[in-house]
């Protein structure tokens, strides 16, 4: 008996359901030191990326042609003037690194989020619709490719992941030319695959369990089905593999 089936036969809501399930997770989690040094950590470095310009203690871009560099020319070390010291140029690190962490997230979260939402949109609807073929009306007439929806998307999936990403995502830049803007979009264009494979092995076995099949066999349609019965149960394997992704979307974005 699903969950859903057992709530309905002692009387709860899916809203009771719901809350209980958070409750839960929220008891579990605020006893659990990791998730506090986690979270604190996160936050401060989000923090710290915001506020960048009122933190920095200079120019990131500023070369201190006095201060910033040793007689010979080298970086000099840390010290009251340069918390962090100063690169070769005699850049102050601490401004740099505020700045660039205020880059990374904005390209690590912007590309992570739009490919997750990609892979999963492609990923679910391959795996739930199906067999069914490709058709379209064209100038009144009714065109039947003869394949599958799920054969064409996952296809254009394997396409994606034949190519080296790195590779792929160069070639992008150098074509368009490279932008912020340009960079999430790009490493979001091949990062998708991932998730949506991941996803699409998972909707396949929750397409056949009991309480999609009774709820189809209820009358439920497919679009119902799919929003309030499949997906509630991808959440927590998307927000798994999304956070992951983002520490390599800030490396690949530093690649590039």
């Amino acid at each position: 008996m699903s969950v859903h089936a057992a709530s309905q036969a002692l009387g709860a809501t899916d809203e009771d359901v719901a809350a209980r399930g958070r409750s839960r997770v929220w008891t579990a989690l605020r006893h659990d030191p990791s998730f506090w040094i986690g979270l604190t950590a996160a936050i401060l470095i989000i923090g710290a990326a915001i506020l960048a310009p009122l933190l920095a203690p200079h120019d990131p871009n500023q070369q201190f042609r006095v201060g910033g560099r040793t007689p010979k020319g080298d970086p000099v070390g840390p010290s009251a003037l340069f918390p962090l010291g100063t690169d070769t140029l005699g850049r102050d690190y601490l401004s740099r690194l505020l700045y660039g962490a205020q880059a990374s997230l904005t390209v690590g979260l912007g590309a992570n989020l739009i490919a997750t939402v990609i892979g999963v949109v492609v990923g679910a609807l391959a795996a739930f619709v199906g067999t069914p073929r490709l058709r379209f009306e064209l100038a009144g007439r009714l065109v039947d490719l003869g394949v599958p929806v799920e054969g064409i998307l996952m296809r254009i999936t394997d396409a994606v992941l034949s190519f080296p990403a790195l590779l792929l995502a160069i070639a992008l830049v150098a074509v368009v030319g490279p932008s912020l803007g340009i960079v999430i979009g790009v490493i979001a264009a091949v990062l998708w695959t991932g998730i949506a494979r991941i996803v699409y092995s998972r909707v396949i076995v929750i397409r056949e369990t009991e309480f999609v099949l009774a709820a189809r066999a209820l009358g439920v349609g497919p679009r119902r089905l799919l929003i309030r019965h499949v997906m509630p149960h991808l959440i927590s394997l998307v927000l798994v593999y999304a956070t992951l992704g983002i520490a390599s979307t800030v490396l690949f974005e530093a690649t590039l």
